[in-house]
């Protein structure tokens, strides 16, 4: 049975490559062939492997470290873009809806965004992905 969540990035990205221009598919794969050339994905971290230690500002400028983060079981990093970004969001609501796997688990989700403002203060809040 396929997974909700690869239907719905699947139906995104269909959707928007539908709307590529002729200048966009030209972007697009010159960044894919960027990527294949210098083989960025055997240099990701794979599941299960540690990444490094670091730091992280939270919604009111507090920094946490990993080891912190890590405490109570594992530690889960999403990457949002932003809220522009229809894979990123539908990743969100994908997250949101295993939270209670993740509570089994201990595990602590944190989200990665350059967004500012006060967007990931009100994401941050109770009912936001509910």
């Amino acid at each position: 049975m396929p997974n909700p969540t690869d239907t719905t990035l699947s139906q995104i990205r269909t959707e928007l490559l539908t709307k590529f221009g002729a200048a966009d598919w030209e972007s697009y794969s010159h960044l894919v062939g960027w990527l294949r050339d210098r083989d960025v994905a055997s240099h990701a971290l794979r599941v299960g492997e540690a990444a490094p230690d670091f730091l992280l500002p939270d919604a009111d400028g507090r920094l946490h470290s990993s080891e912190q983060l890590r405490r109570n079981g594992p530690l889960v990093l999403s990457f949002f873009r932003g809220d522009w970004c229809p894979f990123c969001t539908a990743e969100l609501c994908a997250l949101q809806a295993a939270k209670d796997e993740f509570a089994s688990v201990g595990a602590t989700l944190a989200v990665v965004t350059p967004e500012t403002r006060d967007f990931p203060r009100q994401q941050a809040k109770p009912g936001v992905w509910t």
